[in-house]
């Protein structure tokens, strides 16, 4: 619907509002061109990789790999709500996501005999052994989504056994989460506790939307939001970086959840805090910064809204223009290698470098950029429509 200014509903022009959906169309373009399936594979066929995507690509040197995990589930939360979007046009993109979801299943261990190991996801193909377990943490997000989408009952289903794998398994009695798990001895690896590590907390949140078991709430998430709070104290003078990995995310549904005045007064320390990430241009610092910052500021705009606080939201939403006006210049528009056509350059602070087309980089940029449309619901990295 437009307005007197010509604007749509979501304060874009028609025109704008079309260069960000196509914006959002050849990113999903890079994720099809470049999956592996029968028709157009990797170089080998009747491959395990099927459905699988790209992590990165080097247009200089043509060097690239496989995703893993976090990268299946973070593209399939893209191509779900632009499939709803692009209508009957977005079967190819659905039907991505559905292949990639094979994929992602074929990660996760639903060996019963050991429940050490029952329910977890695999890093990065069916053998290997080991899981960062935050990265699992996003294929069970993208569990969640496909069944928010489609209904069946077997996403669901995977999404809380790898849960209940975490609770058991990767969370600490002091209810924070180690980094990494070996499958093969069975033990834990940690590091110096991160800010984004309670990113994961978006998973319990999720599943707590989806079933109403307070379990992922007491055992899951409130754990993690009280590792959250001691840590964002402790971080108080350090660089801000845009990227949190979701954490004020998880915050915000978290306080959506129970009263704790204490994170409230974090989330909006945060949202504030991000502006100073951002540059003139509309970058932010941090690997992805413009991206996840984006994010956490759309959602914010929504929260406050909701929770009615007392404070302008212009200039969240002008920071919000700045990071789409500066994400549409990351993207590789030249048709002359299809295997970087539609990608957008990555793995970089303040999109400083132009090297590597990265999943992350792509992903992220879709879901914001199709959030920014505003033609469709798009729940993931959203607290809201659960």
């Amino acid at each position: 619907m437009k307005t007197r200014s010509g604007k749509t509903k979501g304060g874009l022009t028609p025109k704008a509002r079309e260069q960000t959906l196509e914006f959002c169309r050849l990113a999903s373009g890079w994720y099809l061109g470049n999956q592996n399936t029968e028709q157009h594979h990797w170089g080998v066929g009747n491959s395990a990789d099927l459905g699988r995507f790209l992590y990165q690509y080097n247009p200089v040197t043509g060097d690239c790999r496989g995703n893993g995990v976090w990268g299946q589930g973070l593209a399939i939360m893209g191509l779900l709500p632009l499939a709803r979007r692009l209508d009957w046009a977005g079967e190819p993109q659905r039907n991505a996501a559905i292949s990639a979801a094979k994929y992602l299943m074929s990660l996760q261990i639903m060996d019963r005999r050991d429940e050490r190991l029952f329910g977890a996801l695999r890093e990065g193909t069916p053998q290997t052994p080991w899981i960062h377990v935050r990265d699992g943490a996003t294929g069970a997000m993208a569990f969640c989504a496909l069944y928010r989408e489609t209904e069946e009952e077997e996403y669901l289903y995977r999404a809380r056994v790898f849960a209940d794998w975490y609770l058991r398994n990767a969370l600490g009695k002091d209810g924070w989460p180690c980094y990494t798990y070996y499958f093969e001895t069975h033990e834990s690896k940690s590091q110096q506790p991160a800010i984004w590590q309670a990113g994961a907390a978006l998973m319990f949140y999720y599943l707590n939307r989806l079933t109403g078991d307070k379990k992922y709430v007491q055992e899951g998430l409130r754990p993690l939001m009280e590792g959250y709070k001691r840590l964002y104290r402790q971080a108080k003078d350090q660089e801000p970086s845009g990227n949190d990995d979701f954490t004020a995310v998880s915050a915000m549904g978290a306080t959506l959840l129970y009263k704790d005045p204490a994170l409230g007064a974090i989330v909006r320390q945060r949202a504030q805090e991000l502006l100073e990430c951002q540059d003139a241009d509309g970058s932010c610092a941090g690997l992805e910064g413009e991206y996840v910052a984006g994010i956490t500021w759309q959602n914010y705009c929504e929260y406050a809204q909701k929770r009615k606080l007392p404070e302008s939201l212009a200039p969240y939403r002008e920071a919000i223009r700045r990071a789409a006006a500066f994400i549409q210049t990351r993207q590789e528009r030249c048709a002359r290698d299809l295997r970087a056509y539609g990608g957008v350059y990555g793995q970089t602070s303040y999109g400083a470098s132009r090297s590597l087309i990265h999943h992350r980089a792509t992903g992220y940029a879709l879901i914001f950029m199709l959030r920014q449309e505003g033609g469709v619901e798009v729940p993931g990295y959203n607290i809201f429509g659960w």
